[in-house]
């Protein structure tokens, strides 16, 4: 045998090798294992192929799955079958139980003619509970219409009452405030003397939370102009800006003299396009003209004062005299917790608490921002002339 032969044969019984391998992986895969030595003694060693043998495996297995399907599609319709005699027993129930309320029906209109022909002879059938029975649930209202039930009043019903709760909410509105009330105000009038109007009650129980719109704001456009000023004056210098709340607010705008001509005239020169562009227009008030009145006469009736209840229950209206006697004789009163000083010996404590306040100032001024130092000179100065609290000034 030459060698080209034997390197010819070598390499049929290696492809045949290969083939055979790749075959079981994919029986292996569509778990058809039990063909796998059936169709490995159909290929030849020289790879040749009995198509025949072929042909019936592969019927063996088309009868196999056609098979397995046909199970499936029966079982699918026996149930479908139980489904179908269900649906009919229920509709033959349903179609007895309608026949059996329709009976029932015709009944009791029967008797209800029996009923009324024997009480136009004159008889009187008050013994007969279920006639009557039914006689009340046929009764009509004074409109003409039979009384329904709930179950046949359906989405209709729940429109109708909605409408008419909203019909009641309408009549019981102000005409004098058109505008919408909040369901959960609430305002104490604890004056004795005096009676707080209905339009203030509504304008009170909306808590010190509540703003009105202002006739005039101070254009914004100063604020905005003296920033820029600023940011301009100060461009360039380093220095953190102070963290402290213990400082004084400083109001001081830097001159136009100090400030480059092309800054001056380009916010000359904004202001007066964004002037152009402004429209003036009547804004829409929240409470009504009288409301507004009120509240300016509460702003400056020096005689009775608005507060905060506890628990967040609203506001309470209360006459300033009864309120500071209550304060006394409630709080400030308690020999337990509070002692009345004379008005020497508490003039003696001011004065004591004011030197040891500058004496703590002076020792740790240098340890102290500039800031925090100007603050509590000025605020203990400011303090000379009324020292004590404005509850202590009061004689009562």
């Amino acid at each position: 045998m030459s060698s080209a032969t034997a390197w010819l044969k070598y390499e049929l019984e290696d492809e045949r090798i290969k083939r055979e391998k790749k075959l079981k992986r994919i029986l292996h895969k569509s778990k058809e294992v039990e063909l796998c030595d059936e169709i490995v003694d159909i290929l030849g060693a020289d790879g040749t192929v009995n198509h025949q043998a072929l042909a019936g495996i592969v019927n063996k297995t088309v009868d196999k799955k056609v098979n397995s399907k046909l199970k499936s599609v029966k079982a699918d319709n026996e149930r479908l079958k139980k489904q179908v005699e269900q649906l009919k027993r229920a509709k033959s129930s349903k179609d007895k139980g309608g026949q059996g309320g329709a009976q029932k029906k015709k009944t009791q209109r029967k008797q209800h003619k029996q009923r009324n022909s024997k009480r136009d002879s004159g008889h009187d059938d008050s013994h007969d509970d279920s006639v009557n029975d039914s006689s009340k649930r046929r009764t009509r209202q004074p409109s003409g219409e039979p009384t329904k039930s709930k179950k046949s009043q359906g989405k209709g019903g729940r429109s109708n009452k909605t409408h008419q709760n909203a019909t009641i909410l309408s009549g019981q509105k102000k005409a004098y405030s058109p505008f919408p009330s909040m369901s959960n105000m609430a305002f104490h009038d604890l004056t004795i003397n005096q009676s707080e109007p209905t339009s203030s009650r509504t304008t009170l129980g909306l808590g010190l939370k509540f703003s009105s719109p202002k006739s005039k704001i101070k254009p914004a456009i100063d604020i905005f102009e003296r920033r820029v000023k600023l940011s301009v004056f100060y461009a360039g210098e380093e220095g953190e800006a102070p963290n402290t709340k213990l400082r004084v607010a400083s109001k001081w705008t830097p001159p136009a003299a100090m400030m480059p001509p092309q800054v001056i005239n380009r916010l000359a020169a904004f202001h007066h396009s964004l002037l152009s562009l402004y429209k003036r227009r009547k804004g829409t008030p929240n409470i009504s003209n009288s409301q507004r009145r009120r509240l300016r006469q509460l702003k400056h009736d020096q005689n009775i004062i608005a507060v905060n209840c506890d628990k967040n229950l609203g506001l309470a209206r209360r006459e300033r005299s009864q309120y500071v006697q209550d304060m006394f004789d409630f709080h400030l009163r308690d020999t337990s917790t509070y002692e009345r000083l004379p008005r020497a010996q508490a003039n003696a404590e001011e004065v004591r608490i004011r030197e040891e306040i500058g004496d703590w100032i002076d020792t740790y001024a240098g340890a102290l921002r500039k800031e925090v130092v100007t603050y509590l000179t000025q605020r203990l100065a400011k303090n000379v002339d009324t020292p004590f609290s404005f509850v202590y000034q009061l004689r009562v």
